[in-house]
C-alpha cells in the first residue's frame, strides 16, 4: 500500500469533535464554535441529524458540519467512519491503494463513497452547465458520503444544534446522485448491430451517456463520436468492434484514504478509474458474380482456339460512376465482394482472344 504522511488540520478553535461522536455515549459534545479550516475557507451554516439505529429517536444528536482539510496537501477530506473521534492535528498516513481494506469498508461502500467524492465538492463540468464549487455542496458531499458509509446511523440533515430533522440541498442532493448513477452506466446501442458496406451507420446511446467517452480503437470499422451519436462507417464484410473509452482525470490525484490510529479515518476526492465498453457488431455487403460463356457451345468451353479469359468488362454503378475493371478468370468468371448494397452494371471493353466485343 502506497502511504502518505499527513496531518489534519481542522481550526484555529476547535480542537476536538466527533463525527458522529458514538451516541452509545449519553453525553454529548457538541462543537458549537465556527470551524474554519484556515483563513479565507468559508463557514457551513449546516447542521447533521444523527441517530444510532437501536437508540430512541429522541437521543438524536445534531452539531455543524465542519469543512476539514489536510495540511500538507491541502486537500479537502471527508469523514468516513460515523460514531468514531475525530480529532485535530493528529497524524494521519494517507493510502493510494487497497482502499476498501485501510478504510474498514465494503468494496461497494468504498466505490460509492468514492464516486459522490469525484462529482461531490470542486466537480465542474462546464460543457453540462454543472458546478459545484460553492461551499454547500462540501455540505450534500459529506452527507451522502455518510449516507453511504453506514447501516448503524440514520444521518440527515437538521436547522440547528439539538433541532430536528430537515429536508435541505433536496435538487443539489438528486444531481448528485444522478451523476453517480450516470457513472455506473455504459453506453447502450442495443443487440445484434448490423451495418453494410459504404454506409454510415448511427447509433444513439439510449442510455445518454456517451458524453465525454472517444473511441480508442477499432477493427474494421471507422468510428466517430458526436454528441449522442456514434457513427460507424465500413469498407469490408464480417465482424467489427469499436473500443471507447471515458476518462476521469479533473483532479491532480487519486482518491487518499488517511487513516490515523488515534482518530478518525477520512478520505480525499481523486481521479477514478477510466470506464471502457467495446460494441461489437457485424457488416454485410453485395456481391457480383460475372460469368462469360461461349454464345454457341453455352458454357466455358471457347469454340476453336479462342480464349474467353481475359475478357474485361467495367463495372459502374446505376448512376454512371465508374467501380474497376473486372476481369474473367480460368473458370470463365470473375466475383466482386464488399460491394455497398444498390445496382449496377458492367460494360465489356476487351474481348478474349478471337472473340469480339459484346
Amino acid at each position: 500500500m502506497k502511504k502518505i504522511k499527513q496531518i489534519l488540520k481542522l481550526g484555529c478553535i476547535a480542537t476536538f469533535f466527533l463525527c458522529f461522536f458514538s451516541c452509545f455515549n449519553i453525553k454529548q459534545v457538541y462543537a458549537e464554535q465556527d470551524i474554519i479550516i484556515e483563513e479565507g475557507g468559508e463557514k457551513l451554516d449546516d447542521f447533521a441529524y444523527y441517530r444510532h439505529k437501536s437508540l430512541n429517536p429522541q437521543l438524536a444528536k445534531s452539531h455543524r458540519i465542519p469543512m476539514m482539510k489536510m495540511k500538507n496537501s491541502n486537500l479537502f477530506v471527508y469523514c468516513i467512519q460515523p460514531g468514531t473521534p475525530l480529532y485535530d492535528g493528529h497524524s494521519y498516513d494517507g493510502y493510494t491503494t487497497d482502499y476498501d481494506v485501510v478504510s474498514n469498508l465494503t468494496k461497494e461502500q468504498w466505490k460509492m463513497i468514492s464516486l459522490i467524492a469525484y462529482y461531490g465538492y470542486q466537480y465542474v463540468d462546464p460543457a453540462n452547465h454543472i458546478d459545484h464549487s460553492a461551499a454547500k455542496w462540501y455540505s450534500v458531499t459529506q452527507m451522502l458520503i455518510w449516507q453511504y458509509a453506514t447501516t448503524e446511523y440514520e444521518i440527515y440533515f437538521s436547522k440547528s444544534i439539538r433541532d430536528e430533522r430537515i429536508e435541505k440541498y433536496v435538487e443539489e442532493t438528486a444531481e448528485l446522485k444522478k451523476l453517480v448513477e450516470d457513472h455506473m452506466k455504459s453506453p447502450n446501442f442495443g443487440e445484434n448491430i448490423v451495418t453494410y458496406v459504404g454506409k454510415n451507420l448511427v447509433l444513439k446511446d439510449t442510455n445518454q451517456v456517451l458524453n465525454g467517452y472517444k473511441v480508442t480503437s477499432s477493427k474494421n470499422v471507422n468510428a466517430t463520436i458526436a454528441g449522442n451519436e456514434l457513427t460507424i462507417t465500413s469498407n469490408t464484410t464480417g465482424d467489427f468492434s469499436v473500443t471507447l473509452q471515458k476518462d476521469f482525470n479533473m483532479y491532480s490525484n487519486p482518491p487518499i484514504v488517511y487513516v490515523s490510529a488515534t482518530s478518525q479515518n477520512v478520505m480525499a476526492h481523486g481521479n477514478l478509474d477510466p470506464i471502457v465498453t467495446t460494441i461489437k457488431g457485424t457488416t454485410l455487403g453485395g456481391k457480383l458474380i460475372l460469368k462469360k460463356y461461349d454464345s454457341i457451345t453455352k458454357t466455358c468451353t471457347p469454340q476453336k482456339d479462342g480464349k474467353l479469359v481475359g475478357t474485361i468488362f467495367k463495372l459502374y454503378k446505376k448512376d454512371g460512376t465508374y467501380m474497376k475493371d473486372l476481369t474473367i478468370g480460368n473458370d470463365c468468371s470473375v466475383t466482386v465482394d464488399n460491394l455497398e448494397l444498390g445496382e449496377y452494371y458492367v460494360v465489356e471493353t476487351q474481348a478474349g482472344t478471337r472473340y469480339e466485343l459484346d
